[in-house]
């Protein structure tokens, strides 16, 4: 029996020296039931000179502005995405769709077409509503659109036909084959944090700086130069206290590596609407003690089990004051972050979690 093959859209644009072997190594411990096949929309369009995405792919209206225009690079990635549509059964769009969805909806009908909702619910109106017409099924990493509301119900009352919760999960790439109570406690950095500059998150890096220092260490592409925050504080200077600090990148390759050597990771969401950023999984797969804040609804409590396997806090105070007294006790931490780890490898596989997601795909469209 032949494969089912899978069309998976990316954006690579140099991060990989192969880029391909990358993307087969990512997903080859799904299973042979199925086959991957990249798109790279980065064969057809470049970054800026600080890499970043062009604008124009990451909203609807950058999309539609492209596609009414007839640009001749949009165009011809259009005719190449049409033409290896007719050779697979299912594309699912990862990270972001740059394929406008009129395209999808007229030229793409015979394929089962999946959304994930990665970023929402703040970029829900630029990245997923415009295209659930055209969409067969959505994925949702968030449990919660507001306190409110779920994000599942939130999907279907837009317009989504089929909804999946599928958490980001930890990647095969990105955790540790085993942890051993050595790795647990030959750790050396007390508290870390990888992620962007983000307005609604500055007073809060800018508070923990402040009462950790040196112990706390900050790492993200806070372009230019690393400078984005106290740039942005200085523009801002009657709204947010000065951030003093230069932040540098850290590379995928060596994310992993990092979080071996923490305690304790500090992890926040954009306003405590939405839950399941990627650092959720990916610090307890790499044996970190998490302190993370509770989401809409409380939600985070619902992935993670409080106390066990996850701290929780409300506030940033309440956040210092659980990071003081779990670097004081260690073996607390151990079995936290234990724990957590051992949830991840339980029920937070990335591979599994695909897994399933792409059987029952296949079960309900009768691939």
């Amino acid at each position: 029996m032949d494969p089912i093959r899978i069309i998976l859209t990316a954006w690579d644009e140099g991060h990989h020296q192969d880029r391909l072997a990358h993307f087969r190594k990512r997903y080859e411990g799904i299973g042979e039931k199925y086959e991957f096949v990249p798109f790279f929309y980065s064969d057809y369009f470049s970054g800026d000179r600080l890499g970043r995405i062009p604008k124009d792919l990451l909203s609807s209206v950058g999309i539609d502005r492209l596609y009414r225009s007839g640009n001749p690079a949009y165009a011809k990635m259009l005719e190449d995405f049409k033409k290896l549509v007719k050779q697979a059964q299912i594309v699912m769009f990862t990270g972001f769709c740059a394929i406008h969805p009129n395209f999808l909806y007229q030229e793409c009908g015979d394929i089962v077409k999946v959304l994930p909702a990665i970023d929402d619910p703040p970029a829900s109106f630029e990245r997923t509503v415009p295209y659930l017409f055209a969409m067969d099924a959505c994925t949702h990493v968030s449990l919660t659109y507001n306190d409110r509301m779920r994000m599942s119900e939130q999907l279907k009352i837009w317009g989504a036909k089929r909804v999946y919760f599928t958490p980001i999960g930890a990647e095969a790439l990105n955790r540790v084959e085993k942890l051993t109570d050595k790795s647990l406690r030959d750790r050396d950095i007390d508290l870390t944090y990888v992620g962007g500059m983000y307005p609604s998150k500055i007073d809060r890096f800018t508070y923990l700086k402040r009462e950790f220092g040196d112990r706390f260490e900050l790492y993200g592409r806070w372009s230019p130069w690393g400078l984005r925050g106290l740039l942005y504080t200085m523009i801002h200077f009657r709204k947010h206290p000065l951030f003093r600090w230069r932040v540098r990148p850290i590379g995928a390759s060596e994310l992993s590596a990092h979080y071996r050597r923490c305690k304790i990771g500090i992890n926040m969401h954009w306003g405590n609407a939405e839950t399941g950023n990627s650092r959720l999984y990916e610090l307890p797969a790499n044996g970190v003690m998490q302190i993370c804040d509770r989401g809409a609804g409380n939600a985070t409590a619902e992935i993670f089990e409080e106390d066990r396997e996850i701290v929780l806090y409300d506030g940033v105070d309440e956040a210092v004051e659980k990071i003081r007294f779990y670097l004081r006790h260690d073996t607390i931490r151990y079995k936290i972050a234990r724990a957590g780890y051992e949830r991840v490898v339980r029920d937070y596989r990335q591979e599994e979690i695909y897994r399933k997601l792409f059987d029952e795909l296949v079960r309900e469209f009768g691939l």
